[in-house]
């Protein structure tokens, strides 16, 4: 066979691989966005900050070996939201070869499977008059003028990594984080955590995110030897920051005098902690909210 001719095969062959895989993967985003459109139609709403019916990916380059958080809700926006219990499975995976020495937790259990359920909150509100119209079912509120509140329902969860092995080290690994919703209806948000370990000892600034539901914790620990100034910014209309005016160097407000940055100093060796408290009952918090940087002191 002519060498032309073993390579117009090679190409065509190249280009079938090419095409099918193209067609599997848009053809399965086709049937997500369709089936997704279907139960947005039954008044159907799950979803997550990290996780997606596409499949989100994440990655963490500087990962201390904490729980890393991400949360999952009945609603799409403040307007969009299930009216009816959601139960919920979240499922973490190790992916790889490290997944023969790596286990993977669920909401600080010794199970890679965790059962959860978001339950639907709702009552009428009646902003005309002093009738108590709190025992109203969402027709007669309704029928009567009154205004029906459905609430937005927010779990946070979380994983975390464990090492089977004492000969192995976990360094970069990659985690498959699967929720389903197993009733009304069947929905599935995948998010894939491509995670770097780096020892708290190799950081000089280490960073922690407790989420809870009035507030979120933001722990800051200086590990080396000399002071550290850093520029803390998140947006006002989320936070609202309990302010420790003793390590606060400088702070910026906006139009309405509400502080949305602030400069402070952590001495070397130490750890400052603040509590930003939740303005927005609408929103998936996460650490992805707050900016820090290092600056000069």
């Amino acid at each position: 066979m002519k060498k032309s001719s073993k390579r117009c095969i090679l190409i065509v062959v190249f280009l079938l691989v090419f095409i099918t895989a193209t067609s599997l993967t848009f053809g399965k985003y086709v049937y997500n966005s369709v089936w997704n459109y279907y139960l947005t139609s039954k008044g159907f709403y799950f979803d997550s900050d990290l996780l997606d019916i596409n499949t989100k990916k994440n990655s963490i380059l500087k990962w201390d070996g904490g729980d890393i958080y991400f949360n999952i809700k009945n609603s799409q926006n403040e307007e969009l939201i299930s009216e009816y219990d959601i139960s919920y499975k979240v499922t973490c995976e190790v992916l790889g070869e490290e997944s023969k020495y790596i286990k993977c937790n669920i909401n600080n259990t010794e199970l890679s499977t965790f059962n959860g359920n978001l339950a639907s909150t709702a009552n009428c509100i009646n902003e005309t008059d002093d009738l108590d119209v709190s025992s109203y079912s969402k027709a007669e509120c309704q029928l009567k003028g009154y205004i029906w509140n459905e609430e937005i329902t927010n779990k946070s969860n979380s994983f975390n990594l464990v090492l089977t092995d004492a000969t192995k080290s976990i360094k970069e690994v990659s985690v498959k984080i699967t929720a389903e919703s197993l009733t009304p209806y069947h929905e599935t948000l995948i998010g894939i955590f491509n995670l770097n370990r780096v020892d708290s000892e190799d950081l000089e600034i280490v960073t922690n995110y407790q989420n809870y539901d009035d507030y979120v914790e933001l722990s800051i620990s200086n590990t080396t030897t000399t002071d550290k100034c850093l520029l803390i910014s998140f947006d006002e209309s989320d936070y609202s920051l309990d302010l420790n005016l003793d390590s606060v160097l400088e702070y910026n407000t906006n139009l309405d005098k509400k502080i949305n940055q602030v400069k402070v100093k952590v001495l070397n060796q130490k750890n400052l902690i603040y509590n930003l408290y939740k303005l927005n009952t609408n929103k998936v918090y996460s650490m992805e909210d707050i900016l820090i940087e290092e600056k000069e002191c």
